[in-house]
């Protein structure tokens, strides 16, 4: 059985954006995938186009929404956890970190809250408005889970007391939470860059080539979106798209001077400008779904 084919969104966009896939099934997590497979079987479907120009039915999007919702309640109760280990961390960093962290939350509320307002107003069918969003958030909360756990995990933190059911084996804990990268799709022969990099300036090149390239197709996504809202009519909408994005600005700039905050070097310097380039892949990912169905308004 296939599942949702947002799914089928990488084949769409692969072409018009050197962008990685929208999301992919290691992205949903294994919670959302049964659900997910076992109750379309029911229906005699297997295949939910969302933001492709396909169809998805009000039943079909409404069992996306709740899957969905299933899936981030896990990954909510996850974070618990994980934002514990942080603001301990960030503690023992000092102010500034503790102040970074709170910017961090602060900012992907935000961030959060602009995306389900856009959606609201930009899709007509308030299902698959909802189920977008759901979808989108989803994701976004598992990579932010994998963000946390890459720096506060019972596998870095000695001191650590795994909280009840959590795998007390710093080695299988560090398995768990092995960072999840989309580096490798910035552009084509980025992996072979940083495998030759004999020094971090290397890396520091091989990663702006990357956000170079991403932040030009960010820029001319979002010129592509205010053009096709240009009649006066649909000014909510443009204003919209135009906080959401600013909200998401401050959103990627908050993460990298909270992880800077932490530790200061070379090494930190380089996650924090990988989570930039990762960051402006995952928006132009929600740009050109932005741009599909403003196209059709």
């Amino acid at each position: 059985m296939k599942i949702i084919s947002i799914l089928a969104l990488a084949a769409a966009t692969a072409a018009a954006s050197p962008a990685m896939a929208w999301a992919n099934l290691a992205d949903l997590g294994k919670n959302f995938e049964s659900c997910y497979n076992a109750q379309a079987a029911e229906l005699g479907v297997d295949v939910c186009n969302l933001g492709v120009g396909g169809s998805c039915s009000d039943r079909l999007a409404s069992l996306v929404s709740q899957c969905a919702g299933a899936s981030r309640e896990f990954e909510l109760i996850n974070q618990q956890d994980l934002l514990a280990q942080a603001e301990k961390g960030a503690r023992k960093a000092g102010q500034k970190a503790q102040d970074g962290l709170s910017k961090v939350l602060k900012a992907r509320k935000e961030y959060l809250a602009a995306v389900k307002k856009l959606y609201g107003m930009l899709v007509e069918d308030k299902d698959i408005a909802q189920a977008e969003y759901d979808i989108f958030e989803l994701t976004q909360t598992i990579r932010f889970n994998y963000f946390l756990g890459s720096y506060f995990n019972c596998a870095r933190d000695p001191e650590c007391e795994p909280a009840a059911g959590e795998n007390p084996n710093p080695e299988a804990e560090a398995a768990n939470w092995e960072k999840v990268s989309y580096h490798q799709d910035a552009y084509p022969g980025y992996e072979k860059c940083r495998n030759k990099a004999t020094a971090m300036t290397d890396m520091y090149d091989c990663q702006d080539k990357g956000l170079k390239l991403q932040d030009g197709n960010l820029n001319k996504i979002y010129k592509k979106i205010m053009g096709s809202l240009g009649d006066k009519k649909k000014k909510d909408l443009k204003d919209a798209v135009r906080d959401m994005e600013r909200k998401w600005i401050k959103y990627k700039e908050a993460v990298p001077a909270f992880m800077l905050a932490l530790e200061e070097g070379s090494v930190m310097n380089l996650d924090a400008r990988e989570f930039t380039l990762e960051d402006t892949m995952i928006q132009n990912q929600l740009l050109e779904k932005v741009a599909s169905y403003a196209s059709r308004r």
